[in-house]
């Protein structure tokens, strides 16, 4: 049994979803080691972890969506929500309540289309209609994730590996780089820090989080969203 599969028997919790099958470069490599060190199963929640999930801002290398134990009943029409769905929920969860006209000018879109969305979500329990207005349902009872976790792997460009970290930000709670041992991390650290990016470094056995990445409050976007529903689709298909 190799180390991959004994992670995943001995975790049945969590969740692996590749967007494509796995090209085993140096830095997916990277990546595959850092994982059989079981750094990061230390949340003990039950979590979908995403390979090169497709965003607007590229393909991340991982994405660890940590749930609670308990998550919400999904309606059979929340698990066919397209993002133009999770737009218009993380849009109307900033703004607290909104008019249709209001949801219109949010989105640029139709009405047509936007009462298609509006019925959906309300089918789904997300949100509900009350004088012509919209109101969300409450985040605890819609928003599950506890943590989203970006990662991305470098074995050398570090300024670039920032870069898309710093990016990944825009989604999740925190956000790192995952770098092998150097002999200097002075550089990386300090950019690091300036960008609240953190970074984890690899010695060939173990991980080690040589900066701490800033803590962010989720939802932070429509893109926290997407990955709360993703996830809890995934582990309402699985189950």
């Amino acid at each position: 049994m190799n180390a991959a599969h004994y992670l995943w028997q001995r975790y049945p919790r969590v969740i692996q979803v590749h967007r494509r099958k796995v090209r085993l470069g140096p830095e997916r490599r990277l990546l595959r080691a850092a994982l059989e060190t079981e750094y990061f199963f230390r949340f003990k929640l039950p979590a979908v972890f995403f390979h090169e999930p497709e965003l607007p801002t590229g393909l991340p290398d991982m994405v660890a969506v940590y749930l609670p134990k308990t998550r919400p009943a999904l309606a059979p029409c929340r698990l066919r929500l397209s993002p133009s769905h999770v737009r218009l929920l993380h849009g109307l969860h900033s703004l607290s309540t909104a008019s249709f006209n209001e949801a219109l000018s949010l989105l640029r879109i139709e009405r047509a289309d936007l009462i298609r969305l509006v019925d959906d979500l309300s089918a789904s329990g997300l949100i509900t209609i009350r004088h012509e207005r919209l109101f969300p349902e409450k985040l605890s009872r819609t928003f599950a994730v506890r943590h989203i976790i970006a990662i991305e792997a470098k074995i050398s460009d570090w300024a670039r590996a920032l870069e898309q970290a710093a990016a990944n930000r825009w989604f999740a709670s925190q956000s790192f780089i995952l770098i092998p041992q150097r002999r200097s991390l002075a550089a990386v650290s300090a950019r690091a820090q300036q960008l609240g990016v953190g970074v984890l470094v690899f010695d060939g056995s173990k991980v080690r989080e040589a900066v701490k990445a800033k803590r962010l409050g989720i939802p932070a976007s429509y893109g926290s969203w997407l990955f709360n529903e993703w996830a809890l689709r995934r582990h309402r298909v699985t189950s």
